[in-house]
């Protein structure tokens, strides 16, 4: 039977099935017109994301420059949006030497507020990739963190 769903089609394409797969879910009290632009404004995620420490546009709603700092390892790469879908999807991928990953970001509009699932699939590569059963345990924790952040900064505008 064929996938009909073209935000599941999205999200099956391309995807390495040995990558760690780590979802988080949240309810934000704002309405669409306010969350899906500051989420997609990647430069954004420095304000939310304890592992970006820099985020820059090369090529605006594009290509963003970032510095990811993570407990096992810092590098700057891009951040790509490979797919965008206004008020309902954003898909962005890095793939650096040491690791690679993709997020996708799903938006729901409900009356005056706006449900959010942040997917990440991540990849460690050579030696690093050692350590995935910390990084395993780890992520959930740290991606609910930067959701709290996140609605925190959103719902006192």
């Amino acid at each position: 039977m064929k996938n009909t769903d073209p935000i599941q089609s999205i999200l099956l394409r391309g995807i390495n099935y040995n990558m760690v797969t780590t979802i988080i879910e949240g309810t934000i009290q704002k309405p669409i017109s306010i969350v899906f632009p500051f989420v997609a404004n990647l430069e954004t995620m420095e304000d939310y994301n304890s592992s970006i420490q820099l985020a820059k546009w090369i090529e605006p709603n594009k290509v963003c420059k970032i510095k990811v700092g993570l407990s096992i390892i810092s590098f700057d790469s891009t951040y790509e949006v490979t797919s965008f879908r206004e008020n309902e999807l954003i898909v962005a991928r890095c793939n650096h030497s040491a690791m690679e990953f993709e997020d996708t970001y799903e938006f729901i509009a409900k009356e005056q507020t706006t449900f959010l699932r942040i997917t990440d699939r991540m990849k460690l590569k050579g030696l690093l990739s050692l350590s995935e059963g910390l990084l395993q345990s780890n992520m959930k924790r740290e991606m609910q963190a930067n959701m709290n952040r996140l609605i925190s900064i959103l719902e006192k505008t």
